[in-house]
């Protein structure tokens, strides 16, 4: 096997910025934000596109494009960061577009594509065992893949030959169909972020879900949002959310975000049957919006890395998130714009 060095970026150890295999296939090395040797930080559009610029400087050194690219992976610290990051991405990358590298985390891989939208449990990656996600500390016997049902969902735990044994990375994963005797398995959220005024038990996942569903019904655009819990003056829901851009703020009319507002509480309804029934006999209150001011989650970014949270490890939670954020967000909201009418 023949392979050289390709040049591109200036590499910050002892590596090579890609390497051409056979004069046929070329492995680019990871890429940062790294302009001159020089960490360059800024929003997530402008650090993406500075790294597939790097991506593309060193393909163009070995005679190919980011159109011939046949696989790439993404990491992001913050999955809020996912659609704007996506935005400047497909700029990079044509049709038909690159594979994705399906679900996993540093422990190990936790699944294989075998279609678009089909990711198969990655049987011979690891050993697999899973704890129904209302039975974990239960002491009750994790389950095998081929016992567990669909629809339900689960905590999974990685063995692994690197030495993890019974490892609980806190993801909880949802069973979506079986192809052949092997589960279908999707990421839902991390574990114990559950919130209950009244016994709805509402789930990080059915928050996002019901966001992404009312953003799209809306047919806006948001940079970052969290939902959270009020007990007072009665129990509800409060949406705070950050619009996309300067133009997406301008779009945001007090009639748009009274109609993201009802559509967010509609979706919650849909997507959790004990909010509809708290809804309805009024021990749940109808939701709430806050705006965020453009530039809210950059802000939050720096002030968690300032102090001492490694930039990678930046995550806010979709429902109630920590109160050190809650606290800094409060201070970045533009103004309640909609409210559920007094009665409703």
């Amino acid at each position: 096997m023949g392979k050289r060095a390709v040049e591109g970026t200036t590499p910050a150890g002892p590596y090579s910025p890609g390497i051409v295999v056979d004069e046929r296939l070329v492995f680019v090395s990871g890429q940062g934000p790294v302009r001159d040797g020089e960490l360059v930080t800024g929003t997530i559009e402008e650090e993406t596109r500075l790294v597939l610029e790097n991506v593309r400087a060193v393909l163009a050194k070995a005679g190919a494009s980011t159109d011939d690219a046949v696989r790439c992976g993404v990491f992001l610290a913050d999955l809020d960061d996912f659609a704007a990051m996506n935005e400047v991405y497909a700029e990079f990358f044509g049709d038909p577009p690159v594979c994705d590298i399906t679900y996993g985390a540093s422990e190990g891989r936790g699944t294989v594509s075998i279609a678009p939208g089909k990711q198969l449990l990655a049987l011979r990656s690891h050993f697999f065992e899973f704890v129904p996600e209302n039975e974990m500390g239960s002491g009750k016997r994790p389950l095998l893949a081929h016992e567990l049902k669909t629809g339900e969902n689960y905590y999974i735990l990685f063995t692994t030959a690197g030495g993890l044994y019974r490892y609980n990375i806190n993801d909880i994963v949802k069973v979506a169909g079986w192809h052949n005797k092997a589960p279908l398995i999707e990421f839902l959220h991390k574990g114990g972020n559950i919130s209950s005024f009244t016994g709805e038990k509402l789930t990080e996942s059915q928050v996002t879900e019901a966001v992404s569903a009312a953003v799209q019904a809306c047919a806006i655009k948001l940079r970052f949002f969290t939902v959270i819990p009020k007990f007072r003056p009665e129990p509800h829901y409060e949406l705070w959310c950050e619009p996309f851009n300067d133009d997406s703020e301008r779009l945001m009319t007090a009639e748009l975000i009274e109609r993201l507002r009802q559509e967010f509480d509609r979706q919650l309804r849909l997507k959790n049957i004990e909010y509809d029934a708290k809804r309805q006999s009024d021990r749940l209150a109808d939701t709430s919006v806050e705006l965020l001011k453009v530039g809210a989650y950059e802000d939050l970014r720096k002030h968690l890395v300032a102090g001492g949270v490694p930039d990678a490890q930046v995550k806010v939670s979709h429902l109630n998130p920590k109160e050190e954020i809650f606290k800094f967000l409060e201070n970045l909201k533009r103004s309640r714009v909609a409210t559920a009418p007094q009665g409703a």
